[in-house]
């Protein structure tokens, strides 16, 4: 019975892989992106509507964005970074986003809500202590001891 639903499974997806070749549309529920490697094409079908975008055009960026963020959260690809050595909650892209912020902004004091195990909070101070301005104040319902003792210790004073 598996390996009949398996291979119902692979039929459809080949049906669906077909179809979205021609550029026909499958159902109005029916939701997929097709990415065509070889001839540079991005297809996407949402709510009933057919976009195709050539894979240097913004709108194929966005779409595989999206599909990357819904894929990477669920298997908690955010979990799986440190900040020397020290766990984080963040994606290497937001924290690069996060320094460019910092480095523009310079600010006095920055409050991060929700400590985990210490490793943003150790960023954040050390895009401060690069810029010689600022500190950062953690905010969480509580704190592990460990992350409370070492939080003290780094180089950045905190």
């Amino acid at each position: 019975m598996q390996k009949q639903n398996l291979e119902k499974k692979c039929h459809e997806l080949e049906s669906l892989l077909h179809i979205a070749e021609k550029g026909r549309a499958v159902s109005q529920t029916e939701e997929w992106m097709f990415v065509d490697r070889k001839n540079g094409r991005v297809s996407v079908r949402t709510q009933g509507i057919l976009e195709e975008h050539a894979i240097t055009d913004l709108g194929a960026l966005y779409a595989v964005a999206e599909d990357y963020l819904r894929i990477s959260w669920f298997n908690q690809y955010y979990a799986t970074f440190t900040w020397l050595g020290t766990p984080l909650l963040q994606y290497p892209e937001d924290m690069i986003r996060w320094q460019e912020l910092i480095w523009r902004v310079k600010p006095d004091i920055i409050i991060e809500t929700g400590i985990y195990k210490g490793g943003s909070i150790l960023f954040t101070a050390s895009i401060l202590r690069l810029i010689g301005k600022g500190q950062v104040i953690g905010v969480d319902i509580t704190v592990p001891a460990e992350v409370r003792s070492m939080l003290p210790i780094t180089p950045w004073g905190i």
